[in-house]
């Protein structure tokens, strides 16, 4: 079986691993121990940032810090306005210095079949967030122009029907 394990409450920080276990038995199929092989972490990290071409980091629950970052500046920026309740949530969007971003949150199921980590994959949204800023403005403003012209028509066909008549 694989899971993945992390830092418990008491244990120091660590980037979680990816485990993989099995039975070692006797000759009578007899279990008598078992052998547990982990991946270091920056090595399956760092396949995953390749793959999705974003920043992936591994975000410790216990100690609520990033352990491990394929992009250390970005990750420096973005872990201060971090939601505590990350592991609450499937999504983040943040806004930092000017830079928006993206985080998908994935848990990462430990051997008690609870959370040992989370990996977050970040993207930088902010020319997504700018396009629809201007498609937002752009909505508005013609939304605005038509409200004004429906004003302007009924305006002058009310005005035409009711001070023509008047004034012959």
């Amino acid at each position: 079986s694989f899971f993945f394990r992390g830092p418990g409450q008491g244990d120091e920080p660590f980037p979680v691993v990816f485990s993989v276990a099995t039975v070692i038995t006797d000759d009578d199929d007899k279990p008598i121990g078992y052998v547990e092989l982990a991946l270091n972490s920056s090595l399956w990290v760092q396949q995953i940032a390749e793959l999705t071409t974003n920043t992936v980091t591994l975000y410790d629950i216990s100690h609520h810090q990033i352990t491990l970052s394929t992009n250390d500046e970005l990750t420096n920026k973005l872990l201060p306005v971090l939601p505590e309740d990350l592991r609450t949530r499937t999504v983040v969007q943040a806004n930092a210095q000017s830079t928006d971003f993206l985080a998908d949150i994935l848990p990462l199921t430990g051997p008690n079949e609870q959370p040992a980590g989370l990996l977050l994959v970040i993207s930088d949204a902010t020319t997504l967030v700018r396009a629809e800023q201007k498609r937002w403005l752009y909505g508005l403003a013609v939304t605005l122009a038509i409200v004004l012209l429906s004003q302007t028509i009924a305006y002058l066909a009310v005005s035409r029907g009711i001070i023509s008549p008047i004034k012959q």
